[in-house]
């Protein structure tokens, strides 16, 4: 978070039950939302069913 707000790059912190993870938007309003415990990428519908990278098997050690 502080590195963006450094470079003036758009991230936001997202709260979910049991989870956070950043989104990034962009100019033309489109966004990235990204998980910092498994480096990947999820859409709202992966988290709004109530979903985590580490409540599922995405997320592996």
């Amino acid at each position: 978070m502080s590195i963006g707000e450094v470079l003036n790059f758009p991230i936001n912190m997202v709260e979910v039950p049991d989870h956070n993870f950043v989104r990034c938007e962009f100019e033309d309003k489109t966004y990235v939302n990204w998980d910092n415990n498994s480096g990947q990428t999820f859409t709202d519908d992966y988290f709004r069913k109530g979903l985590t990278p580490t409540s599922s098997s995405v997320f592996t050690f």
